[in-house]
Order: C-alpha cells, then structure tokens, then sequence
C-alpha cells in the first residue's frame, strides 16, 4: 500500500495495479501536484480491498485488463459502489480496442502505459477539469466513440445509486437493509446517503421523506 498525505482540499486520486512498484511511482508523481493526493492500492484482478469513504477519492486510476470486469462493471463498481467520480484507463500500448472500449463505458480518459508519468498526470488533471482525454497512440478517436455514461439522471443531479440508497432510507430502511438490498456496504450506503443529501440541501430523514413524498419515489 502507497498513500501520501495532503491537505483535505486535495483530490484523492486512486492507483490500483497488480505492480506495488508502479504504484508507489504513479503515487509519487500525482501528489508531487498540489490539487492532488496520491492513495496507492497493490490488488489483483483491479479491486481493493480497501478504498477511502470519507471522502471516497475523485479518480481511480487502474489497468481494466488486470481484472476480469468488463469496462461498463469497473464504472459500475467504482463509480456507484465506492462513489468514485471518474476512472482513467492506464493500458498496455497495444490495446486500442481496450481504450474505446472503455471510453464507450464512461471512462473519463485512457492513457498508454509506455507514456512518460508526466502524461498520465495531465490526463488527470484534464479529468479533474471536467475534460476527456483520449491519447493519440491508440489511433483516432472520434466523437462517437466518447459517449461516457452520464453522472447523474435525474433533476437534482442524483446517480442512479444515491436516489437507489435515498428511496431505501425515505420508506424507513436502515443503513444495513439498504446495503444488503443493493449489495453494498454499510459504509458506501452512509456515503452515498451523506453526498445525495447534500445534494438535495436536506439535513433531516423527514426533510427526505418528504422529498420522496413530493417526487413520486
């Protein structure tokens, strides 16, 4: 495990690989920023077994044909599950079907593994702009082939997993209910519910019940 600590007001940047050399060295190179901190993660099969909840990090950084996920089920995991806001695919030089494949399941970004380190940091601080990045290694990239997954779905900007773990707590569930309906933990529950409240500017479960009330969950 590789984590460098900062100041609260950094983004947490996430590194996952099977190569704790790597790690440590992508690690270095991103809190070297001063907007971002560094949370290195050596795990197989590109799932840690532990990720920071509070807060959870803004980026994950991970290698998809490490695991046996498909793209859309990395997104899915990390992005809904752990509340990982972006991911960017690290991949081998030769795997541009990979790269489209990910760009087409809403990864915010895919970068050549054979790049100097100092790509791979602006490829993140093109994500943390709110920007897409699509090294040119891996051949054109065409607009169409950019189609993340929206953030969120409805009005309030709410993902599909907060107003899930909302509508659970709104009809009286607890935190442990909620998690084994939607097979997550505790913790992610609580983040998710903490992030989607704050969203919808509501301090209180009757504020929710409410809200649930007037919205039609």
């Amino acid at each position: 495990m590789a984590t460098a600590c900062k100041t609260s007001g950094s983004a947490g940047i996430l590194i996952v690989d099977e190569s704790l050399i790597l790690v440590h060295a992508i690690a270095d190179a991103v809190s070297r920023q001063p907007d971002m901190q560094g949370l290195g993660r050596s795990a197989p099969h590109c799932i840690p077994r532990d990720i920071p909840t509070s807060p959870p990090p803004t980026i994950a950084v991970l290698n998809p044909l490490q695991g046996d996920l498909a793209p859309s089920d990395l997104v899915q995991h990390f992005r809904e599950d752990r509340g990982v806001q972006d991911l960017v695919a690290y991949l081998p030089q030769d795997a541009a079907c990979a790269a489209h494949a990910c760009l087409r399941a809403g990864f915010a970004a895919v970068v050549s593994r054979d790049r100097s380190m100092d790509k791979l940091v602006t490829a993140i601080s093109t994500v943390l702009a709110d920007g897409i990045y699509a090294d040119e290694q891996y051949g054109p990239l065409s607009d169409t082939m950019i189609a993340p997954e929206p953030k969120a779905q409805d009005p309030f900007g709410l993902t599909p997993r907060e107003q899930s773990v909302l509508e659970g707590v709104a009809r009286g569930a607890s935190s442990k209910e909620v998690a084994r309906d939607l097979g997550i933990s505790p913790k992610t529950v609580e983040t998710h519910r903490a992030r989607a409240m704050r969203k919808l500017g509501l301090t209180a479960r009757s504020e929710l019940v409410e809200h649930s009330r007037l919205n039609g969950w």
